[in-house]
Parts: C-alpha cells; sequence; structure tokens
C-alpha cells in the first residue's frame, strides 16, 4: 500500500485540477454554429451554400486543418468546398485554412448545384485546430434536391447593391422582408464589417474601409444567398 503525505495529497490536486483547466480552456476556444450537420432540401435549379462556423471565442488566433472522410455525389451535380480562405473546384482531400483571429471564424462550406438532376448528395470532413490535433470535428452535409411540392417554399431571392463602386455608402435592396446577415471580407478572408438586419434594406458606412476590392456576403438561415465583389474607392 502506498501512504502519501499531506504535502503529496496537495501536490497531486493542484496537478488535476490543471489539468481540467488546461482541458477545458483547449475545449472553450471556438464554437461550431449553426451545427456540424446539414441535412436538408433545396431546388433544383439553385446553388445554395450550407456553411459551418468556427467561431474563435479565444484571445488567441486558431489555424484549422481538414480532410475528407467520405463523399457520394450524384453525376451531373456541383459539389465545392469553401473554406475561410479559398473556394475549390471540387472537394480536395485535405487542407488548412488561414489564420483565423479572435471574435472571427474558420469556416467549412459546400456550395451545392444540382443542374436540374434529382438525387442525394452526402460528404464528410473531419476538421480540427492545429495546437489540438487529437480534437477533431466532424463535418457532415447530406443535401436532397428533387422535384416535390415541398420545394414550392423556395424562390430566388431578389437582392440588388448599389452604387458600386463606392466611396461612403452601399445600400442592399432585397426582398427577405423579416432580414438578412450581411457580412464584408476582405482579401485575407477578415470580416471587416457583418451585421443581423431585421428589415429588407440595409444602408453600409463603407468610408472606413480602404481602396480595396472586398467580397460582401448575404445569409438566410444559415445559407449565402448572394454574393457579390464590391469595389471601394477613394
Amino acid at each position: 500500500m502506498i501512504i502519501f503525505g499531506f504535502n503529496q495529497y496537495l501536490l497531486i490536486i493542484a496537478v488535476v485540477i490543471n489539468m481540467i483547466t488546461a482541458f477545458n480552456g483547449a475545449a472553450q476556444k471556438y464554437s461550431i454554429s449553426p451545427n456540424d450537420s446539414f441535412i436538408d432540401e433545396m431546388p433544383l435549379d439553385e446553388t445554395y451554400h450550407f456553411s459551418v462556423h468556427q467561431n474563435n471565442n479565444s484571445s488567441d488566433t486558431l489555424y484549422f486543418g481538414w480532410k475528407k472522410i467520405s463523399e457520394s455525389i450524384p453525376n451531373g451535380w456541383e459539389v465545392n468546398l469553401c473554406d475561410n480562405n479559398n473556394c475549390y473546384a471540387g472537394r480536395p482531400d485535405s487542407g488548412a485554412q488561414i489564420l483565423t483571429f479572435p471574435s472571427e471564424y474558420g469556416q467549412m462550406s459546400m456550395a451545392v448545384s444540382p443542374h436540374q438532376i434529382e438525387g442525394k448528395a452526402y460528404v464528410q470532413y473531419e476538421c480540427w485546430e492545429k495546437m489540438s490535433p487529437t480534437k477533431l470535428d466532424t463535418f457532415t452535409w447530406q443535401i436532397t434536391s428533387k422535384k416535390s411540392v415541398a420545394l414550392q417554399e423556395f424562390k430566388k431571392s431578389s437582392i440588388q447593391i448599389s452604387p458600386n463602386p463606392t466611396n461612403q455608402h452601399i445600400t442592399i435592396q432585397s426582398d427577405l422582408v423579416d432580414g438578412f446577415t450581411y457580412k464584408i471580407i476582405d482579401g485575407m478572408g477578415r470580416i471587416q464589417i457583418e451585421k443581423n438586419v431585421q428589415q429588407s434594406t440595409e444602408n453600409i458606412d463603407v468610408s472606413n474601409l480602404i481602396n480595396l476590392n472586398y467580397i460582401l456576403i448575404i445569409e438566410k438561415n444559415n445559407k449565402i444567398v448572394y454574393t457579390n465583389k464590391i469595389s471601394i474607392l477613394k
């Protein structure tokens, strides 16, 4: 029988507490939104983006790697992977995102275009933060597109932005009557402006942005419904 002294017990307790604190700290560095799986339907004649965000909740800069696990894509469908740096032609076997700074997010997204062909796409990737390689997240996309009454609810959104180029303001006009979320992203994938609005029209002040090209992304129900390049001129 091994008998520990009082000081040894204190040391063991301190080590255990430090291990628990370290584990919890690592586990809380980022969160997943809206969730890690998409089981969804979409129209036959549209392109939809189904995006998973890895929200950096820490004061550290995070670096995410990813690897494909499995896939099954109907013939004739176009399914492309996008992360927070690139949109790829197809679905690469492995890769890495650019750095995700505090209060920003990493992204794993599937851009799906059925091209009028009925079927079901299934794709799975695993993703990890490079400093915690044993903490793996599995992201799943199972997207169905078919002719059915249920899909009648989908309609193409009408969205216009003006003026473009601009040096002061950009106005978004849409038919999204109950609002949308928009982001303006620079060439490094960093979010410069982000807002959730509750109306169909929004006036954006871009006067603080420098003379560069940016990407405007509009999302509805966690899906990208519009993207466009905007130019800021001074």
